[in-house]
């Protein structure tokens, strides 16, 4: 069992902040799992399909999230998982 995990939430638009964070992670830790919870599908989309297919994508719903608390955010997060 691995137990690796890298766990990621993006709310936002393509970051290239993110994206060097993530093939970074990718390249240098092959035994890692990484989870990338997000609510902007162009997010993901933006990603080398090569980086897509090492990732689980969870989409988060913009009417679950945006405006809400962060206990609230939590226990979406919980749920998801």
């Amino acid at each position: 069992m691995n137990t690796q995990v890298a766990f990621f939430i993006w709310d936002g638009a393509p970051s290239n902040y993110v994206t060097v964070c993530l093939e970074s992670l990718n390249q240098h830790n092959l035994e890692c799992r990484i989870i990338v919870n997000y609510t902007d599908e162009a997010f993901r989309l933006s990603l080398s399909p090569a980086l897509q297919s090492r990732i689980e994508f969870r989409r988060l719903s913009k009417g679950d999230w945006n405006g809400r608390r962060m206990t609230h955010r939590v226990e979406l997060l919980l749920a998801l998982a």
